[in-house]
Order: structure tokens, then C-alpha cells, then sequence
């Protein structure tokens, strides 16, 4: 689950799943949603990535700032990911599709306010992104 938090001049999004792998598909689905993403109907290609961070703050930035990658520069969204989260390293499966349109760009993803914590037998986090 996502939702958007009203903000000043930027994005901010709380996120709240069961495990850390659910937790980054949803910051995938709130950057899609807040975005505009749309994707074309085309053959899916799968592409791995691998990421390691000092801490799962930085772990969720890097996930976020290679999906925005995708989205810019490769023209392309992210479909079926498959991840694995193992202390503060990151594996993920993901299907590649061509993006259609995107109606709102994101400049960057940034730290103020980022928080990754376990709250009882939920994972959740707040972020912000410079728009």
C-alpha cells in the first residue's frame, strides 16, 4: 500500500508492506502512479539488476533512482519483479516493456525524511522526491 502525502514543492510517499520486497514493488507502483507511467504493449524482455548499499535507506534510493534510469534515459518500465532483499544487498528480476508516456518527470530521489523501518510485522517508509 501507498499513498501520496501533500508536500510543498515536491513528491512524498508512505509506503507500508508485509516484507522489504513488497515494500520496493510499491515504491515502483507510487513513482508509476505519481508519473502518469503508461507502457506500450510489447514483447518483455527481463533484465537483472544487483545493488548493495551501506544501509536499506540508501538500498531503496538506488532501487528508485535505477528505475527512474529506466524510465528516462531507456525509455522503459518495469513489469513482474522478482526480488530478493538479503541485509543490505538487492536482487531483482524484472520484465522490460517500452514506456508510452510518462506525464510527470521526477527529478531525484532524496534523503529528507527517508526512513525504512519495521513497525510490528509490517515494513514501511517515507519518501520524498524532488519534482
Amino acid at each position: 500500500m501507498y499513498r501520496e502525502v501533500e508536500h510543498t514543492a515536491d513528491y512524498s510517499v508512505q509506503l507500508a508492506a508485509e516484507d522489504l520486497e513488497g515494500l520496493f514493488v510499491q515504491s515502483i507502483q507510487a513513482v508509476e502512479a505519481l508519473c502518469g507511467v503508461e507502457e506500450e504493449i510489447s514483447a518483455l524482455e527481463q533484465k537483472t539488476i544487483n545493488l548493495r548499499a551501506a544501509d536499506l535507506e540508501t538500498l531503496l534510493v538506488e532501487w528508485l533512482e535505477e528505475y527512474l534510469y529506466s524510465l528516462e534515459v531507456e525509455s522503459q518500465t518495469w513489469r513482474s519483479m522478482e526480488i530478493r532483499i538479503n541485509k543490505c544487498e538487492l536482487q531483482a528480476f524484472v520484465q522490460i516493456s517500452a514506456l508510452k508516456s510518462i506525464q510527470k518527470v521526477i527529478k531525484a530521489v532524496t534523503f529528507h525524511e527517508l526512513a525504512v523501518i519495521r513497525k510490528g510485522s509490517k515494513w514501511e517508509a517515507t519518501v520524498v522526491f524532488d519534482v
